[in-house]
């Protein structure tokens, strides 16, 4: 029963993540951004070792102006300064910046197909 409640879970939370993301790009003007920087800040683990976390500092240009942005995801590894990549922004709302990554959204179907293991086994335990 806890497999298929945790099966559920996992399903929903990568369903609404991936609706929300598709929902984003579908309305946002995607345009080439460049990695110009990093922001860094040192993290202790639960085991009491210290590292240092990233975040990518991006730049693009938008209506003309070039703009920055920090995306939330943080890394252990330095960005690589001059990488390119894509960048949705919503044009209600110039503040509202995401990196498009397609990687990102074979996290959400590997969230959400795991999900589908878990009830499917579940269901399986049940019938046994």
């Amino acid at each position: 029963m806890a497999s298929i409640l945790f099966g559920c879970l996992f399903f929903v939370l990568g369903l609404l993540f991936f609706l929300s993301h598709r929902q984003f790009f579908k309305q946002a003007i995607i345009v080439r951004g460049i990695i110009t920087g990093h922001s860094s800040f040192e993290r202790t683990d639960s085991e009491g070792c210290k590292c240092t976390l990233y975040r990518k500092v991006i730049s693009f240009e938008f209506n003309g102006q070039t703009r920055q942005f920090t995306p939330r995801s943080t890394s252990s590894f330095k960005p690589k300064i001059g990488t390119l990549c894509k960048v949705g922004v919503n044009p209600n709302d110039i503040q509202d910046v995401r990196i498009y990554s397609t990687f990102s959204i074979i996290i959400l179907w590997f969230i959400m197909v795991s999900g589908l293991l878990f009830i499917v086994l579940g269901i399986g335990q049940l019938t046994e």
